[in-house]
C-alpha cells in the first residue's frame, strides 16, 4: 500500500511540475511578445495560456525571428518565402 502511495505521489508531483512548466512558458511568451510587438490582445493571451507545451515551444521559436505578431501563430513555415527553389536540377 505504501509503495502505491509513493508512486501516486510522484506522478502527482510530475504532473504539477509539467503544468507549471507550461504555465511558465505561456507567461514568458506573452511577456516576450509584448516587449517585441506591443500589447498582446486578450484573445491571443487566452490562446497562449491554453496551448500545449510543444505548441508553446514552436511559437517561442517563431517569435524570436518573427517580423510581426500574426506570423508567430501562422501555420506557414518561416523559411518558405525566400524565393529560392528547393528543387534539384532546376
Amino acid at each position: 500500500m505504501r509503495s502505491m502511495l509513493t508512486i501516486d505521489n510522484r506522478e502527482w508531483h510530475a504532473k504539477l511540475r509539467a503544468a507549471g512548466m507550461v504555465q511558465g512558458k505561456a507567461e514568458a511568451l506573452i511577456l516576450f511578445l509584448a516587449e517585441k510587438f506591443g500589447a498582446v490582445a486578450p484573445y491571443r493571451q487566452k490562446r497562449i495560456r491554453g496551448a500545449r507545451l510543444a505548441t508553446l515551444d514552436r511559437w517561442l521559436k517563431r517569435a524570436v525571428v518573427a517580423r510581426n505578431l500574426p506570423s508567430v501563430f501562422s501555420a506557414r513555415r518561416s523559411g518558405g518565402s525566400s524565393g529560392v527553389s528547393r528543387r534539384r536540377g532546376g
